[in-house]
């Protein structure tokens, strides 16, 4: 018997595990401490023996943890090793001009969605950076999304600024994956 899971669980996601061989009874997952504790228990498949689903608590502690199968009638006992990531966002990033004069107001809209369904995350925390061409950071705030996962920035240029190409960042706070970044570049010109 093996038990078969992503090495990455995604906290607040659900995620799929098999158990090869004899059907297990139950599926857990525990902390990786000295006495494990159980952090959430998997659903069985109906129709597909050895299949569990397994919802990962949003709240979980990054971290390592063991998904542990059992087995009805031994006390044999598999374990597999996982490790809790943040969750999984997908992030777009839009400005409402391409090109700005000194003292406008350029603004963004950032838009964070779950990648496994394309919904948006609501009440998530977004990072907004702004740089210049040079690389100075000049400006660095959090927004949280509304109920369509939709955060906003408004970034006033000022009216002496650094001309060229600027790029502007958003973040989802705590989020896991390359695509939870978006990077856009803007242009300052007279």
């Amino acid at each position: 018997q093996t038990v078969v899971c992503p090495s990455k669980l995604a906290a607040g996601e659900v995620h799929t595990c098999f158990v090869t061989g004899s059907q297990a009874s139950t599926l857990t997952l525990l902390t990786s401490a000295d006495f494990p504790a159980v952090v959430a228990s998997g659903v069985a498949s109906s129709s597909s023996p050895g299949l569990f689903t397994l919802l990962v608590p949003s709240d979980a502690a990054l971290g390592s943890y063991f998904v542990e199968a059992a087995f009805p009638g031994t006390n044999l006992k598999k374990k597999a090793s996982v490790e809790v990531t943040g969750p999984i966002a997908l992030m777009l990033l839009e400005s409402d001009k391409m090109m700005y004069k000194p003292g406008q107001t350029a603004r963004f809209r950032a838009l964070a969605v779950r990648p496994a369904d394309v919904k948006p995350l609501p009440e998530r925390l977004i990072e907004f950076a702004v740089t210049s061409p040079n690389g100075f950071k000049l400006l660095q705030v959090e927004a949280s999304t509304d109920n369509f996962g939709v955060a906003r920035l408004e970034f006033p240029i000022a009216s002496e600024p650094l001309m060229g190409t600027h790029k502007a960042r958003a973040m989802v706070v705590g989020a896991s994956g390359d695509a939870a970044v978006h990077e856009i570049s803007f242009s300052v010109e007279e």
